[in-house]
């Protein structure tokens, strides 16, 4: 229970300083182009798009930024973590502490269904890389998915769509084709 309280304090805690430095960023700047806007307003033209740049970039790397905190977390509290990679480029990008790569079909991450041998040899492949302390581990699953019964994949579904590669002539057909 301690160390629940203990893992309370310190969210709350840095819940609070990310709060009091917005709050500050945001009455300094806002006092500041007031002041800019009230005393030089040709000036305030210059100053902006700077301004508006470096907030999106701040906002655009927030999210990295709090998975590296996340795992920086769990990893001083001892949890460990393995992921199943189906898209080795995006796990070297993400670079997660332990990675398995497997070289099967989008959204069969443990191989073809109703095979439970093969399916327990992709999880202990997983679960060996907890044996590693260092990281970051990226290792490739060594063999191919098993066929399944048939060829046919009718009743496969994959969670991601993309796009079809055929180019629509404007915009505006873009995105009445990506509404409808």
């Amino acid at each position: 229970m301690a160390r629940l309280t203990r893992h309370v304090e310190i969210v709350r805690e840095a819940y609070a300083g990310v709060l009091m430095a917005v709050q500050g960023f945001v009455v300094t700047a806002l006092g500041a182009l007031l002041g800019l806007l009230s005393l030089a307003p040709a000036v305030l033209v210059l100053v902006l798009p700077p301004l508006v740049v470096g907030l999106g970039v701040f906002v655009g790397a927030l999210g990295g930024m709090a998975r590296r905190q996340r795992t920086s977390i769990m990893a001083d509290e001892g949890i460990a973590t393995v992921q199943l990679s189906l898209v080795r480029e995006h796990t070297e990008a993400l670079n997660p502490p332990r990675a398995l790569w497997v070289p099967f079909m989008l959204g069969r991450p443990l191989g073809v269904p109703d095979d439970p041998a093969f399916q327990k040899r992709v999880l202990i492949a997983a679960l060996t890389l907890l044996e590693r302390s260092r990281g970051p581990v990226l290792e490739d699953f060594p063999d191919d998915a098993p066929d399944g019964e048939s060829e046919d994949i009718e009743g496969a579904a994959c969670p991601v769509s993309f796009a079809s590669g055929k180019p629509s002539a404007t915009l505006t057909e873009t995105v009445i084709g990506e509404i409808a």
